[in-house]
């Protein structure tokens, strides 16, 4: 093993602490997503609560926005991710559509 200089370890460690920096960062922004995906299906429960039949037009339209507007919000989050690899990223957007497609037959 080479002996590392002190400027090397120094240049190694604020390397590291630049990455964990961003790492951080990403994971508020995947903690962002999460609320979002929680939030539409409070949304949703409350809409069904307050119209269980759906009975009101109004209703479904708002659900509809609910779940679209919830869907843009995630993907822009989404979208300013840099941290993690695209196998990664795809991994989580898959998992939490699984989510919710499993959320919405219940």
């Amino acid at each position: 093993m080479d002996d590392v200089t002190p400027l090397e370890a120094r240049a190694a460690l604020g390397d590291a602490n630049e990455r964990a920096a961003q790492v951080r960062g990403t994971d508020t922004q995947f903690r962002l997503i999460l609320l979002v995906l929680a939030g539409i299906d409070l949304a949703a429960a409350l809409l069904m609560g307050l119209f269980p039949e759906g009975r009101s037009p109004l209703a479904g339209i708002t659900l509809l926005g609910v779940f679209v507007g919830g869907f843009l919000a995630g993907l822009v989050l989404l979208w300013r991710v840099r941290a993690y690899s695209r196998r990664g990223l795809r991994l989580f957007t898959w998992s939490c559509a699984a989510f919710k497609i499993g959320r919405a037959h219940v």
